[in-house]
């Protein structure tokens, strides 16, 4: 176990992921309180829309991909070419699905067109190429990419977003935000590793779609818990409703920070010392520490100061998402209690197990409602 590794992964991958997130709130704020509260619940019932289909890539996970990789496969350049390939493919695939279901089925004409070109990222995330740098521990372009991709859609939305009718402008910043981080990553990518080619060997695809199916189910379960509302809303109420419970929503997603951050930079050494039972437990024993204590603190303060909160960021428009917020932090405790107990699952190849403790809590969630 090498503590001094994951310590400066920690601190590359925090510091990155952090900046980002900060960035992209400001952005949020910005946007929320220029825009209608209308077309801000518009813009972000077609982001959870188009969710649903990214989240699909995960039949070819990025998990999966980094803990073979991170495990030694006998052919690392084939075994890179088909997952890049394989998502790719898919990644197009899904994009037309989506447009064929958006012109089916959604009847408004904003979420709609919002849905349509901020489906492109899904294109742009078959591209990228994260599972390979976490496999080989380098954190450091993948936290280039976040903050210059963040920064630019930040100096964008502030030059660009003057108006309550400028969604159209800002659904596609958003859009090319995602694009330019996929980018750049893909282009650290292909400056590390220049053997580059379309590969479909069937092996390695059924290889990869047995151990990924579990996780692209939990993926999307997992979604389902925490989106589903959002969707609900839009169904029988309206855009605006949807905009004051995405505004407390969007602060759930800023606490997950910590979790994010700490799962994936604890991931790789967890894979490589699966083998090694006394590294694996304390692998574990530090992980789970580290995540209760974060959950536990960021819940409580959280739900204390969530008038000021939404009053600070928001404003006063914003008043009716207090209550929406304070709700939504009391389980966002259960979320890291289930980053604790559920992910190191997948590091050890329990991809089984973590589907099945998903679905028990999803059932849980539905028989409460």
């Amino acid at each position: 176990m090498n503590l001094r590794m994951i310590q400066k992964n920690i601190f590359v991958f925090t510091t990155g992921e952090i900046v980002s997130r900060i960035l992209n709130f400001f952005a949020l704020v910005y946007v929320a309180r220029i825009l209608l509260v209308e077309d801000f619940g518009a813009i972000n019932l077609a982001i959870v829309l188009v969710s649903y289909f990214t989240i699909l890539l995960g039949f070819i996970h990025d998990d999966i991909a980094t803990k073979e990789i991170s495990g030694g496969v006998i052919d690392e350049i084939e075994f890179r070419n088909n997952v890049l390939s394989l998502r790719l493919i898919f990644s197009l695939l899904l994009y037309v699905i989506l447009i064929i279901f958006v012109l089916s089925y959604i009847n408004n004409n904003s979420v709609r067109m919002f849905a349509i070109v901020y489906g492109l990222s899904i294109i742009s995330t078959g591209l990228y190429t994260n599972w390979f740098f976490r496999a080989k521990e380098k954190f450091l372009p993948i936290s280039i990419g976040l903050v210059i991709s963040s920064l630019l859609n930040l100096i964008s939305v502030f030059l660009l977003i003057n108006n309550s009718t400028d969604s159209n402008i800002a659904i596609w910043i958003i859009t090319l935000k995602e694009i330019l981080n996929s980018i750049i990553l893909f282009i650290f990518y292909l400056i590390k590793k220049p053997t580059i080619r379309f590969s479909i060997n069937v092996n390695i695809v059924k290889r990869l779609i047995k151990q990924s199916y579990p996780l692209a189910f939990s993926a999307f379960l997992l979604l389902m818990n925490f989106n589903i509302d959002q969707l609900m809303l839009g169904i029988i109420t309206n855009s605006t409703e949807v905009g004051y419970y995405s505004a407390s929503a969007k602060f759930v997603f800023l606490a997950f920070i910590p979790s994010s951050i700490i799962y994936q930079t604890f991931f790789s050494q967890m894979s490589k010392a699966n083998s090694e039972k006394d590294d694996l437990k304390q692998l574990l024993k530090n992980y789970s520490k580290i995540l209760f204590a974060f959950g536990l603190i960021i819940s409580i303060m959280s739900y204390a100061f969530s008038k000021e909160i939404i009053k600070i960021t928001y404003g006063i428009n914003y008043q009716y998402s207090i209550p929406l917020l304070k709700i939504l932090m009391l389980n966002l405790f259960l979320g890291y209690l289930n980053r604790v107990y559920g992910n190191p699952l997948i590091a050890i190849g329990k991809q089984s197990h973590f589907l099945t403790a998903i679905i028990a809590g999803v059932l849980v969630n539905i028989f409460r409602i």
